[in-house]
């Protein structure tokens, strides 16, 4: 029997199916799913959201109808939401000057895919982006990150 996911990367509040595959056995299988401890359910697949970032152990018992009980056990490692942040080369420009940002990202699963807004406009992508500020006025410059599970986050600062 193995167990598997539907998922390379887990993360927080994400739904993940888990699926045992029996081979072997007399049908028709019950199925008792648990994560660590705590029983999670008895179909196959089965759904589970994590609440929690952490390592824990996925556990599947097959009982087949002459009573003999398989046991599959996956370790897997579940990953916060990522959270961007904005850095800036300088606190405030110029008319017709240049301002670098550079994107940071805390939790999540690598790789990233970052993508910059100027004023609302699709402006670039990649992890550093430079402005040239053309106008007076104040200028919202949007960061968003995805990671490799598809969550998001986006931040944004204000520059005059």
């Amino acid at each position: 029997m193995t167990e598997t996911s539907n998922r390379t990367s887990l993360s927080v509040g994400i739904s993940t199916a888990f699926t045992a595959t029996v081979t072997g056995g007399v049908g028709p299988y019950t199925y008792a799913w648990s994560v660590g401890n705590t029983a999670i359910g008895t179909t196959n697949p089965i759904d589970y959201t994590f609440s929690t970032a952490g390592t824990y152990w996925v556990n599947v018992t097959v009982t087949d109808s002459l009573g003999v009980t398989p046991t599959a056990a996956v370790e897997y490692t579940v990953t916060n939401a990522p959270t961007a942040a904005v850095v800036a080369s300088q606190s405030a420009t110029d008319v017709g000057l240049t301002l670098s940002f550079s994107g940071t990202v805390q939790g999540g699963t690598s790789p990233y895919n970052y993508t910059w807004y100027v004023a609302g406009v699709l402006s670039g992508y990649g992890s550093s982006f430079d402005h040239l500020f053309s106008a007076t006025g104040t200028v919202v410059v949007e960061l968003t990150v995805r990671d490799a599970s598809g969550l998001t986050s986006s931040t944004s600062v204000a520059w005059s």
